[in-house]
């Protein structure tokens, strides 16, 4: 969950002061409110390997089930009571301070989002591999990750099928979904 409040900053526009998902945001607040006690740190730091700026994140596992557990579970609790008494007001103020992202919260959470954007890996992609029948050995055909061993894989696999020629066919950069439509 810390590493996912960290990596959650990618979901956050500074420009507007926003978060794009709830979900990572929410992972912040538990990052912050376990930094704020001591549980967590998280320091700016140089990686050894390519020079690049990076950050050192410190849990101190020991405290998760005793000092953790009872940290997150009052901050949770606190928020729940004022909604059921009708005080968002306050339970917003209170969920904005952890939300916050900002240059004077320590370490500068918006340096920290520029580490994350430097260092952010693209999206995994899973390409089936097949078996093949070949003169009564079964051989295995692996695939290149990239979209391209994709469209390989299912040609593969449906070969017989007329959606081997449409998958060869389709343009990747030209795909596009759209969930109105009724085709």
């Amino acid at each position: 969950m810390v590493w996912a409040g960290v990596q959650g900053l990618l979901h956050y526009t500074p420009e507007n002061k926003t978060w794009r998902q709830a979900l990572m945001q929410a992972r912040y607040v538990i990052l912050r409110v376990l930094m704020e006690v001591g549980i967590v740190t998280v320091m700016h730091t140089t990686c050894k390997n390519d020079g690049k700026a990076d950050a050192l994140i410190t849990l101190d596992g020991s405290l998760i089930e005793t000092k953790g557990q009872k940290v997150i579970g009052d901050f949770l609790c606190k928020l729940q009571v004022y909604k059921s008494h009708g005080d968002c007001e306050t339970a917003r103020v209170i969920w904005q301070k952890y939300a916050t992202v900002g240059s004077d919260i320590q370490p500068d959470m918006l340096k920290l989002r520029q580490n994350v954007i430097l260092r952010r890996q693209p999206g995994k992609l899973f390409v089936q591999d097949n078996t093949i029948n070949k003169s009564e050995k079964i051989n295995l055909v692996s695939y290149p990750a990239p979209h391209s061993g994709m469209i390989d894989s299912f040609a593969d696999r449906f070969r017989d099928d007329d959606i081997c020629e449409l998958l060869k066919t389709v343009n990747i950069q030209q795909a596009t979904y759209h969930p109105d439509s009724s085709s």
